[in-house]
């Protein structure tokens, strides 16, 4: 079966507006247990109002019903993205970056959850050491090959964003995108699937059907068969709006962030999700950089294939670019 479409509105455009499928702010499909990841969603609509990360979820334009599920899951077809800095978000027109060119990287000012991440990836390579030559996300040792966070194609946002601030080991190339905080190994078919944009690497606490893939990542041996991990049914809703046993009482895991895929949009054969999706990756080069993964995740929701509506509608549109003189504008 399809999974659902989780769709989150801009609500100054959502509220005058005769067809509001142009009016997504941008679309998810649900992966997650049905729905969508309110973490991942919430700061991928925050990138796209300017990294925003205090705006919020509402079921209503004005902002009255604010949305955050106990579990961690949006799984209604559609919420609004709304700020605070608003009395009534269906009257602000607040601008949207419509580029990745156009967006400006959040030093030392990213999401809770990603700076969580840091400090658990930080505590893990103290203590672990990566396996050379192996992919990251399924331990495979063929067929492996260097895949960049930031893509080379960005050398020039590189540099305008200053990005090798976050570069810990020394260069040894005179391009800085090849810094080893930027690099990741990844075996081909899931680096071309990566450079395609189909999927990022993102923070999540325990998901409940996920959970298991999500605590122990793949370990790669020479017996195993690479099968298609199928999606189980998701459980109903109890009379409180919680989904299986774990609803309740989610485990102690549920606090500590895994660094896991999340499929945006899924290859036409449909196996991407049952096999990557909330998958946790394996240890990691010691050099990563948590912002360089922060940066893929926005280079990611800019496809055109992820937020591809808003900008297709043919109407006006408050957004927020940059000049040659790296000034913004509106």
């Amino acid at each position: 079966a399809e999974p659902p479409t989780i769709r989150i509105f801009h609500p100054f455009y959502a509220n005058s507006s005769f067809n509001l499928d142009f009016d997504i702010l941008i679309a998810f499909q649900g992966f997650d247990d049905g729905g969508i990841h309110y973490d991942t969603a919430h700061t991928a609509c925050a990138i796209l109002a300017d990294n925003q990360w205090d705006g919020y979820f509402s079921r209503d334009i004005h902002g009255n019903i604010k949305v955050h599920p106990a579990d961690g899951v949006l799984r209604d077809s559609s919420y609004y993205f709304c700020l605070p800095s608003s009395s009534d978000p269906s009257r602000d027109p607040y601008p949207v970056i419509p580029r990745f060119e156009d967006w400006r990287f959040p030093h030392n000012n990213l999401p809770p959850i990603w700076m969580r991440l840091k400090e658990q990836l930080f505590a893990e390579q103290e203590t672990k050491q990566a396996r050379s030559g192996h992919c990251s996300l399924s331990d495979c040792a063929d067929a492996v090959e260097t895949a960049h966070l930031v893509p080379t194609t960005q050398s020039h946002w590189w540099r305008i964003n200053v990005m090798k601030q976050h570069v810990r080991a020394p260069l040894f190339s005179t391009n800085e995108i090849d810094c080893p905080a930027n690099p990741l190994p990844l075996r081909c078919d899931i680096r071309r699937m990566f450079d395609e944009r189909h999927f990022p690497f993102v923070p999540k606490t325990a998901i409940a059907r996920d959970q298991e893939r999500m605590l122990s990542p793949p370990q790669y041996t020479t017996s195993q068969r690479d099968g298609h991990d199928n999606l189980t049914s998701s459980p109903e809703p109890d009379q409180d709006g919680n989904r299986g046993s774990q609803a309740k009482n989610p485990p102690k895991a549920q606090s500590v962030p895994y660094l896991v895929g999340h499929v945006f949009n899924s290859t036409p054969a449909g196996q991407l999700p049952g096999r990557w999706h909330n998958r946790r990756l394996n240890t990691l080069p010691s050099a990563l950089s948590v912002e360089c993964l922060f940066a893929r995740f926005a280079w990611t929701i800019f496809a055109p294939s992820v937020s591809r509506y808003f900008l297709d509608a043919g109407e006006g549109r408050r957004l927020l670019v940059w000049n040659d003189a790296k000034q913004p504008n509106e």
